[in-house]
């Protein structure tokens, strides 16, 4: 996979990717509460390691209103 290769993208936001994709692959839902909980830290570095991932191209957050309820879908694009 590129993202291995990818030497100006960190550790955490590497394993932010593969924690998404676990999650997709299951059918789960994917939340940064959720993403927080699963590692050992703070829901702050989640959001750091999520915007890394968007800024280098290999996450797209997209925002779906559901019967009035907005909800985010991570969808990995690399």
């Amino acid at each position: 996979m590129e993202i291995f290769k990818d030497n100006e993208l960190s550790l955490k936001a590497k394993g932010i990717y593969f924690t998404i994709k676990y999650l997709n692959d299951k059918g789960e839902k994917v939340t940064q509460p959720i993403l927080a909980s699963m590692t050992s830290t703070g829901e702050k570095s989640i959001v750091t390691g999520i915007k890394e991932l968007k800024d280098k191209g290999y996450l797209l957050i997209e925002r779906v209103n559901i019967n009035g309820l907005f909800v985010c879908n991570y969808k990995l694009l690399k």
